[in-house]
């Protein structure tokens, strides 16, 4: 095979391997939305937050919180 046609061939795989890489990127950033039967949209931002910010032990930050005093709870955990 002549080298300009493999040349050819390996662009256009690279670019269709960068395209949908691109569109993976978009469709897990974009912000989950719930859209009700009466139109009415939620934006789950916490949700959002929590994945900008690396956050996956969404229990442990919540136990913490309460724990320091930042959330009001009726709850008592024992110290840890």
């Amino acid at each position: 095979m002549k080298k300009s046609i493999k040349i050819l061939l390996w662009s256009i795989v690279i670019v269709l391997i960068l395209g949908i890489a691109a569109g993976a990127f978009w469709w897990l950033r974009k912000p989950q939305i719930i859209t009700f039967d009466s139109g009415d949209k939620l934006t789950l931002l916490a949700v959002d937050l929590m994945q900008k910010l690396n956050i996956h032990n969404a229990a442990g930050l919540t136990r913490y919180a309460i724990c320091a005093g930042v959330i009001e709870s009726g709850i008592q955990f024992a110290a840890g």
